[in-house]
């Protein structure tokens, strides 16, 4: 397909265009770092923890299609489903450290991902 400048291609998502086209302002890692410090009543927190994952937060927002969303919904779902079966616990627990045989509470591992979207997430 011939793309002409400043032509908008109806025929992509509206996610892909604007992921391709928006203006989008950048992630402020400095006041980021100083209030998860301040949450979490550490002070250099993220100095010892983030810094060796830059990766952790994008530093600009990704819009992502309904039908992305429900997908990841549907598999968090079923890896959820999947670690409740007794005998995935038995063989997964029969191995793992102390620690894992306890519930500290919230379920999965893309807890802080799914908060921030439109997935609802239980309180």
């Amino acid at each position: 397909m011939l793309a002409v400048p400043g032509v908008v291609d109806l025929s992509a998502s509206k996610s892909t265009r604007l992921n391709r086209k928006c203006f989008c302002i950048t992630l402020d890692r400095a006041k980021l770092w100083a209030a998860l410090d301040h949450e979490a009543g550490e002070p250099g927190l993220c100095e010892t923890f983030m810094a060796s994952r830059p990766h952790l937060f994008s530093n600009v927002p990704v819009f992502l299609a309904a039908s992305a969303l429900e997908e990841m919904q549907r598999i968090v779902v079923a890896i959820e489903a999947t670690a409740k079966l007794p005998a995935y616990r038995q063989a997964v627990l029969s191995w793992a450290p102390e620690i894992a045989q306890r519930d500290f509470g919230p379920v999965g591992v893309l807890w802080a991902t799914t908060s921030t979207s439109t997935i609802k997430v239980p309180s």
